[in-house]
């Protein structure tokens, strides 16, 4: 049985590796494969100033234990426009703490309509809070090492 489970493991990254063309035919465990790959991709690739650890593990260490984390593929639609080619393939991070802050980050796997066709790299990353009165608050996060500061920053201000 282990050996069945590793052909098809096998079998399954053969078939990722080959899947640039077309992201609407990829199956549901292609795409859970894709952000597994992701999950276990180390945070020091992506900047190199963090240590050598999963990114799925670090971002636990960082927003905590109880905080909800969702992990979802996303990519432009095919809409004729010029800015379709400007987002590109990606996993989104969705972090959502117990004090309302919440992290968005996009890692990039591909090229528009494409996976695995590049390094992945830190498209975009977000910390915000909704506030209905005074309208959301955000801070950009320009490199993922800014972020445990930022989350830290975030805490003083609720807990002088």
């Amino acid at each position: 049985m282990i050996r069945l489970g590793a052909i098809l493991f096998f079998l399954m990254s053969a078939t990722l590796a080959s899947a640039q063309a077309n992201l609407d035919s990829l199956t549901d465990a292609e795409v859970v494969e894709l952000i597994a790959q992701v999950k276990q991709t180390s945070v020091s690739q992506l900047d190199s100033s963090l240590p050598r650890m999963s990114l799925a593990r670090w971002l636990r260490v960082e927003v905590g234990p109880h905080a909800r984390i969702g992990w979802a593929l996303r990519y432009a639609q095919a809409t004729g426009t010029e800015d379709e080619d400007d987002f590109p393939t990606c996993v989104e991070i969705n972090v959502v703490r117990e004090d309302g802050w919440s992290v968005t980050i996009f890692i990039g796997i591909g090229t528009h309509g494409k996976v695995r066709n590049i390094k992945p790299f830190v498209f975009s990353a977000d910390l915000w809070k909704p506030d209905q009165s005074n309208g959301d608050e955000s801070i950009g996060i320009d490199r993922l090492s800014d972020l445990p500061a930022a989350l830290r920053k975030t805490f003083e201000t609720a807990n002088p």
